[in-house]
């Protein structure tokens, strides 16, 4: 498991005048879709799938099946599940079978027609709210002036594992909290929750492959959707099995550059044909999943994340926190 402090070579860090702040995100256009039902007749022209959204008029589409590459170019797009579609472009036609992928093409205009239709991303408002994270520590005054009983560098150990339990808190909530806000007591004070990597990426990046993944296609489909957007280099974390799944994979093992230092961190390095991959194997995840779910990696870009804090309380330093009259030396982080 790496350190949390060294998250801050990583990434960048942003200032907030506020408790929440809002950005825009954007789902890749689609170029994929999954058939819903199989087609028995190789002349039907209605074809159903899971969803049509991204589709237009004029698409090509190929069929992604072995030596059954049927070609189709799209007349309607009829609602969000059916379109009506020529058959046999320039190809053989065949049976459809349930789940199939058919993949975009191009488009093709007709002659004398008007302009393509509008096929752009899709900008939603997105809330995220900034989390208060504070660690308090403190000796009592008896121990804190009995050199026989504690040392005199015990407060500065207190004030070490103090911080280094804040880091930790930090860094364990921004991997794995949930996206929350919840009202907690009569006077109507917050609790806010930032929204941690995980459950972004598991609720809508995410990709299953059951235990699965062949070399082909880490190489291939995988990589191709990490480096889909954003920069050429990414950071790929992963646990102890999915390193192990790459390691035993012989193209990855030619393209891996092991024993990089960069951001204070043994990293390999794996050039692939989309971008390079900085490849981190971390104990973080195994320390909060259970085995059933080894083989995880999440895939970010570091350009893209931020670490943001609130103005004036990034990790501020607070003595002498005590309650008049106790007998007690108290501080905390915030």
């Amino acid at each position: 498991m790496y350190e949390p402090q060294k998250v801050a070579g990583i990434i960048g860090k942003e200032e907030c005048g506020q408790y929440k702040y809002d950005y825009i995100e954007k789902d890749a256009l689609n170029r994929s879709w999954t058939i819903n039902g199989a087609v028995a007749s190789t002349s039907t022209t209605t074809l159903t799938f899971v969803s049509t959204a991204g589709m237009q008029a004029g698409m090509t589409l190929m069929a992604k099946v072995k030596d059954a590459h049927e070609f189709i170019c799209i007349d309607s797009v009829t609602n969000t599940t059916q379109i009506v579609v020529k058959r046999n472009i320039g190809a053989t036609t065949f049976q459809v079978a349930d789940k199939v992928v058919f993949e975009n093409v191009g488009y093709c205009a007709k002659e004398g027609g008007s302009k393509r239709g509008i096929r752009a991303q899709v900008g939603e408002d997105v809330v995220r709210y900034l989390q208060i994270f504070k660690n308090t520590f403190g000796i009592t005054g008896t121990l804190l002036n009995s050199d026989l009983v504690v040392s005199k560098s015990s407060w500065s150990e207190e004030m070490t594992q103090a911080q280094i339990q804040h880091q930790k808190d930090k860094e364990f909530s921004m991997w794995f909290n949930p996206d929350y806000d919840s009202t907690t007591d009569a006077n109507s004070n917050t609790v806010y929750l930032t929204r941690g990597i995980y459950n972004i990426l598991k609720t809508d990046y995410s990709t299953n492959c059951d235990g699965s993944m062949t070399e082909l296609e880490f190489m291939g489909d995988v990589c191709a959707d990490i480096f889909a957007y954003g920069s050429s280099s990414k950071l790929l974390i992963v646990d102890a099995a999915f390193m192990k799944k790459l390691m035993g994979f012989a193209w990855v093992r030619q393209q891996t550059r092991p024993g990089d230092t960069k951001f204070g961190l043994k990293v390999s390095d794996i050039e692939t044909d989309f971008g390079e991959l900085k490849v981190i194997c971390t104990g973080v995840f195994s320390k909060y999943f259970e085995e059933s779910e080894a083989g995880m990696a999440m895939a970010i870009d570091p350009n893209y994340i931020k670490y943001k804090y609130q103005k004036g309380r990034d990790g501020v330093y607070q003595e002498g926190i005590q309650t008049p009259g106790d007998d007690v030396k108290e501080a905390s982080f915030l």
